[in-house]
């Protein structure tokens, strides 16, 4: 067997440098824009949570640990918190709007929900079905048709007559 020289005349090895597997994350927090909202985010134990969420956990970590909880169960009710974090970040991601169809806020959230709709602040209350202020229309006694939505607009097309769900624009049916 030969052994390799290097230009200084002596013989290299070849290590095995563990350092060169995994890459350390220089920086736990970054940013990311979720349906136009700027969120800051933070590595927590190797996983992405809002920073608001990272802050809380590290109370919830402190005083667990200063009301003298045994180790273990402070980490099962960190790791079932950290769950929860994520599952929160996961429900912002997916919110969509079902006026405007951008995400990031919920219908009655949306900005321009009174300014796009004409007569949005007259339906507030009223049975889509009959008209009557007096119920809505889950609780309308009026057998016209259950597909029959006169008083309402949809959120789609902008149109009286129907709900987003029939709305023959929607393409998410």
């Amino acid at each position: 067997m030969q052994q390799k020289v290097s230009n200084a005349g002596q013989p290299s090895k070849k290590k095995k440098d563990k350092k060169g597997r995994k890459k350390p994350i220089n920086d736990n927090s970054f940013q990311l824009i979720i349906n136009t909202k700027e969120v800051q985010l933070i590595r927590y134990d190797g996983f992405p949570i809002m920073k608001k969420d990272a802050e809380r956990l590290e109370q919830l970590k402190k005083s667990m640990i200063q009301k003298g909880i045994p180790k273990s169960e402070v980490q099962r009710t960190m790791k079932l918190e950290r769950r929860r974090a994520e599952k929160a970040l996961a429900r912002l991601k997916r919110e969509v709007c079902y006026n405007c169809r951008k995400g990031g806020h919920n219908l009655s959230d949306c900005p321009d929900l009174k300014s796009n709709i004409p007569g949005a602040g007259a339906a507030d209350g009223v049975c889509f079905k009959c008209g009557s202020t007096e119920h809505r229309q889950f609780e309308c006694k009026v057998q016209k048709g259950d597909k029959e939505f006169r008083f309402a607009t949809c959120f789609i097309c902008k149109e009286a007559g129907h709900i987003a769900r029939q709305c023959p624009d929607n393409p998410k049916g």
